[in-house]
């Protein structure tokens, strides 16, 4: 019982990861694949993409002047709306090449549901 307990506790400290105007809290847990689980959650509670974005990036951007990332990438690309044709959604920020083998990288690629069928995510770490 009690490591169902602490599941739990794990799942909610993800979608508590980035919370609006609330940029200080949980910044050891900033992963690609914790980040891909909190916008699938915030979206499913019924947040916007650029709303989600823009918390994502707001932290994101204070642990690059902290130094513990040098850069960050995020696309999320899907139908989000009716229309036959897909929306991008990319922010970016700091330094990150893929052509150096020195760099070290993290990149996760999730899916997120939505009503109109699949957006993909790309998120790219640079540290």
């Amino acid at each position: 019982m009690k490591n169902n307990l602490n599941y739990f506790s794990n799942i909610e400290i993800y979608y508590d990861l980035i919370k609006y105007k609330d940029n200080s809290k949980f910044f050891i847990a900033v992963t690609p694949k914790n980040l891909i689980m909190t916008i699938n959650r915030r979206y499913k509670k019924g947040f916007k993409i650029p709303k989600i974005l823009s918390d994502i990036t707001r932290t994101l951007n204070n642990l690059i002047i902290s130094k513990e990332i040098k850069g960050y990438f995020i696309q999320i690309k899907g139908r989000f709306q009716r229309g036959q044709r897909k929306v991008q959604f990319l922010k970016r920020h700091g330094f990150i090449s893929l052509n150096n083998l020195n760099n070290k990288l993290k990149v996760n690629y999730g899916l997120l549901y939505t009503r109109f069928g699949i957006a993909g995510i790309k998120i790219i770490f640079c540290y």
